[in-house]
């Protein structure tokens, strides 16, 4: 079974990748990459990574266990990798081998000096440094890029942070509230409370927004996968939030977390207020983007998420 990977699959993947003695030095922080992983009655075999870089894709590390060789398993983890690359508007695959460039010819890969792969995937440390001058380099293009990227899979959007009890439930419930026809938030957490906090609830009331659904859960238990996942914890809290392993448009929109507040009563309601009124004035920005025009162009649609979230407070 080919599935999504999970923060769960994470140690045994790079387990993997360390006896097939692939570069893992610049994935212990996977913000920007997305994998999928072979199973096989309940033992991860296999697994692949993408990186996208703007319309390119950098395909990281295909690995399968000895055990599971010679049964497919590597093809089918890249067609999986290829459709999702596809599904969120890259158009080209690139990528570095020693060993496995057959394998990747067989498949529509062809050899092109290294200095000649796009600009947005050589300042990547794939290519600076980790993968030796001898490596071939190989790129395949993705022509049905243009119809699957009118489906505008972003018009589903997650907000992520780590309990999803207040950041991430004043984000989903504000985004509705304010959304236009076609765009709909969801939010989880990636170690769920179970609990939305009170004063996010009463806060929302107060504001005459609709709470009606929204309840603290899990990422691994998503009604539907998003096209758009925002961040909103703050890195200055240090938190762990794990971004969304999907390949999807990401986007860090970092808040501090109310909970923590400590103090009066109104001291405490303030610090649910800034939260709020942040990511109220964020979103507005999003939707007064031309999100029409942005529809056939994920990268420049991200680069915009980057600046709201660098520039709007």
């Amino acid at each position: 079974m080919i599935r999504a990977g999970t923060a769960d699959d994470r140690e045994i993947v790079l387990r993997l990748l360390r006896q097939a003695a692939l570069p893992i030095e610049d994935l212990q922080d996977p913000s920007r990459l997305a994998f999928w992983v072979a199973e096989d009655r309940g033992s991860v075999v296999g697994a692949v990574g993408l990186e996208p870089h703007g319309t390119v894709g950098l395909v990281r590390s295909l690995v399968v266990a000895p055990e599971a060789r010679n049964r497919g398993v590597g093809a089918a983890l890249v067609d999986a990798l290829e459709t999702a690359a596809g599904d969120i508007g890259l158009q080209q695959l690139v990528l570095l081998t020693q060993t496995a460039r057959p394998f990747f010819e067989r498949r529509g890969y062809c050899v092109i000096a290294r200095d000649s792969a796009p600009e947005a995937v050589k300042s990547s440390a794939e290519f600076r440094s980790l993968c030796p001058a001898s490596a071939a380099c190989m790129i395949k293009s993705l022509p049905h890029i243009e119809r699957q990227a009118k489906r505008m899979p972003e018009s589903q959007v997650l907000f992520l942070c780590t309990g999803n009890s207040c950041r991430s439930i004043l984000g989903e419930a504000t985004f509705n509230h304010l959304a236009p026809a076609g765009w709909h938030a969801m939010s989880a957490g990636s170690k769920p409370t179970g609990k939305v906090h009170p004063r996010s609830l009463a806060l929302l009331a107060r504001e005459g927004i609709a709470t009606d659904g929204c309840h603290s859960k899990s990422w691994d238990a998503l009604p539907q996968t998003p096209g758009i996942v925002i961040t909103v914890c703050s890195s200055a809290a240090g938190e762990t939030c794990p971004a969304y392993l999907g390949p999807v448009l990401r986007t860090h929109w970092g808040v501090e977390d109310p909970a923590h507040a400590t103090g009066t009563d109104a001291e405490i309601d303030a610090a649910f207020v800034t939260a709020y009124r942040t990511l109220r004035r964020r979103i507005e920005a999003f939707f007064a983007l031309p999100l029409e025009a942005l529809r056939d162009d994920p990268s420049r649609l991200n680069a915009e998420m980057d600046r709201i979230g660098a520039q709007v407070s």
